[in-house]
């Protein structure tokens, strides 16, 4: 709205500044009560109008609404609710929770004034992560709605647990076989971290590559993967980086320990062996987090996404530690799959039995 030119004319006479004529002052006061009032709610409306075949195609398809929480640049507390059906996806409300505790009631009380809102009768799901204080909120609303479910988040689940396959707590039962993955997560990160945060890293890394290296996203684990990904891709340019002269400059200064333990992976044939064979089994399930982000309806697939993900990454550790597909067994995988199947078993529902026998008698 803005940026269109007759915005621009009207800022214009908005910003004069007090020493102009008295008629143009008067003007400039008008214009800007228009654009904070009369504008503001006529482009509301038009957005409100643009939005209405959203809600009415809801009476007949009827709509799953969608939450998640998160912190904006002043440190606010926001929870986001968005409502999504085969007509598409639409933001309905984002609410500052700053002086709230975010437990189970007041979440509940935020769903209950959108569901009251947009109608109980054409809400058929809430979509939400797996914190505890939302999956109560969901299955106290489950309650008072009985056709209401409450679903976690696949993608939110499956990130979970890659987290806990690839960054394993100490009293973990994965920790003894998995420590090592997250030792190598660590190098990565520590690559990548140097050469972006010294200029002599980067200009030598450039003059090789003209790949961009990617630093890890707080909020999704899998980008440390997308991390390793490029770092993979960029191994030559990155053998040749450490092997360059101009290496040598970080020689007897505050940062030659982090160079050497770079340059120590980097021309190590085995740590780039580690990184391959991890790419190669976490690609399943990054590959199912990607299939579950996307726009398209996914929930009658999601029994079949797992079991089809589970048997992939079986494939990859047996094939690299030579057990036959059939009779082997790998203490390792079996792990792996603990922790995934422990995780599908927190956040299966019965919609998603529902929606795959549904699937099955689709013509």
């Amino acid at each position: 709205m803005l940026g269109k030119p007759w915005t621009q004319r009207k800022l214009e006479y908005a910003t004069l500044p007090p020493g102009s004529d008295l008629k143009q002052q008067k003007k400039s006061k008008k214009i800007h009560w228009r654009m904070r009032l009369s504008l503001l709610e006529q482009e509301k409306a038009h957005v409100d109008a643009l939005l209405q075949p959203f809600r009415d195609s809801w009476k007949k398809k009827e709509v799953s609404l969608c939450s998640d929480g998160w912190t904006d640049r002043q440190k606010r507390p926001l929870i986001n609710v968005m409502a999504a059906s085969g007509y598409g996806s639409m933001f309905l409300k984002c609410f500052d929770a700053s002086g709230n505790t975010k437990d189970a009631e007041y979440v509940a009380s935020l769903f209950q004034e959108v569901i009251d809102k947009e109608g109980a009768h054409n809400v058929v799901q809430i979509i939400t992560d797996n914190a505890g204080n939302f999956k109560a909120a969901g299955l106290a609303l489950e309650t008072k709605y009985p056709h209401l479910f409450w679903t976690p988040c696949v993608v939110h689940s499956v990130n979970l647990a890659l987290k806990a396959i690839c960054e394993p707590p100490v009293n973990s039962t994965q920790y003894d076989q998995c420590k090592w993955i997250s030792s190598l997560m660590s190098d990565c990160n520590a690559i990548v971290n140097f050469v972006l945060n010294h200029g002599k890293a980067l200009d030598i890394f450039h003059s090789y590559s003209k790949h961009m290296l990617v630093k890890v996203a707080e909020t999704r684990f899998a980008s440390h993967f997308i991390m390793a990904e490029r770092l993979f891709l960029t191994k030559s340019a990155l053998e040749k980086m450490v092997l360059n002269p101009d290496w040598k400059t970080f020689r007897k200064t505050a940062v030659e320990e982090k160079a050497d333990h770079v340059k120590e992976c980097v021309i190590s044939d085995r740590w780039w062996d580690k990184v391959e064979y991890v790419l190669s089994f976490t690609n399943p399930i990054n590959n199912m987090i990607r299939k579950g982000d996307l726009d398209a309806p996914c929930l009658h697939l999601i029994y079949d996404m797992w079991d089809c993900m589970i048997e992939q990454v079986r494939e990859k550790v047996f094939e690299h530690e030579g057990l036959d597909a059939i009779t082997g067994k790998s203490s390792f995988f079996d792990v792996i799959q603990g922790v995934l199947e422990s995780r599908w078993n927190k956040s299966n529902t019965p919609l998603h039995s529902t929606s795959l026998y549904g699937s099955l008698l689709s013509p």
